[in-house]
């Protein structure tokens, strides 16, 4: 256990493009499985599987726009030389997995390190999206997933056929 109380359950990767890097993780920690999204040294955060959920039914336009709206205070952290993972490693194998009783999110990294694609395969929903954007996701706040949140079965709500 790392001194935050969480361990890593992968190895970090970095995923960038021309216009900067982050590095992704999948870290146990005490309230479970968590998607590690690291963008700078102030800008970070962990995503459950409700939240990963969330993500993938948003629309990929949309988050690009956020993303090229990003504060340019944040923009100097964002940067090809991130220091997210001091051991981060680019070996990953397969596709990352994070789950809880509530929810079920895979993480499929592309192969040449530009985007990860975050699949929701109860609700049927997937997103392909590049460092840009994950940057944009490690600055946000509860509230913005609790927003996303207010239509957990996507854009369709209840009409969704959530794969069927």
């Amino acid at each position: 256990m790392t001194a935050t109380g969480t361990k890593p359950a992968t190895p970090a990767v970095q995923i960038a493009d021309s216009e900067g890097a982050v590095t992704v993780q999948k870290r146990f920690t005490r309230m479970g499985e968590r998607l590690e999204v690291h963008a700078g040294s102030d800008s970070s955060i962990r995503m459950d599987a409700i939240m990963l959920e969330s993500v993938a039914w948003q629309d990929p336009e949309d988050l690009a726009e956020k993303a090229a709206d990003l504060d340019p205070s944040l923009e100097s952290q964002f940067s090809a030389d991130s220091d997210g993972a001091s051991e981060q490693r680019d070996d990953l194998d397969g596709t990352i997995t994070v789950s809880s009783e509530y929810a079920r999110a895979a993480i499929d990294v592309a192969d040449d390190r530009r985007s990860i694609e975050i699949t929701a395969p109860k609700l049927g929903y997937d997103i392909e999206i590049g460092p840009a954007e994950l940057a944009w996701l490690a600055t946000q706040t509860h509230e913005r997933f609790s927003e996303w949140l207010e239509t957990p079965f996507g854009p369709g709500g209840d009409d969704h056929d959530h794969g069927h």
